[in-house]
This record gives C-alpha cells, structure tokens and sequence, in this order.
C-alpha cells in the first residue's frame, strides 16, 4: 500500500516515469532486499493499472516501462455526440 501510494504521488508530479527510474530511487546494499522492492513496486504498479489510474507501455521483450497517467480519451471526457 505504501508502494501504492509514493507511485501515485510520484505519477501526480510528472506525466510519465520509467520503471527502472522508479525502482532505482530505493537504495540498498542487499540484493535481495532490492530484488523484493522491484517485485513489490511491480505489483503495486500492476494494481494502479487494474484501477485505471495508469497505463503502462513497453516497446520490446525486455525493454523498460514507461508509466504514465491514464487521461480519459477526449470522446470519453467530453461526451460522444
């Protein structure tokens, strides 16, 4: 729920982040204490798409995430007449 949060907050003060720029901000010596960050920051970021509060693109197998706020489509947010 943590991770929940500071991802919304961070999502709030920018339009997009990279995935691998958000994961490196936590700073540790243990490997596995890393590791257990970016699984938990995957899920929380999996759980912010689920809600529909960002979208998440990937260009290639492999590649970076960019997250960024899901902003309704212009028919969406201003009615399809």
């Amino acid at each position: 729920e943590e991770l929940i949060d500071s991802l919304t907050l961070r999502m709030t003060q920018a339009v997009n982040i990279s995935f691998k720029s958000f994961t490196n901000e936590y700073k540790t010596e243990d490997s596995k204490e890393a590791k257990m960050f970016t699984i938990v920051t995957f899920l929380a970021m999996l759980e912010l798409v689920r809600s529909g509060l960002i979208d998440v693109l990937q260009s290639d197998l492999f590649d970076d995430m960019t997250i960024t706020k899901d902003m309704p489509q212009q028919s969406q947010q201003y009615g399809n007449n």
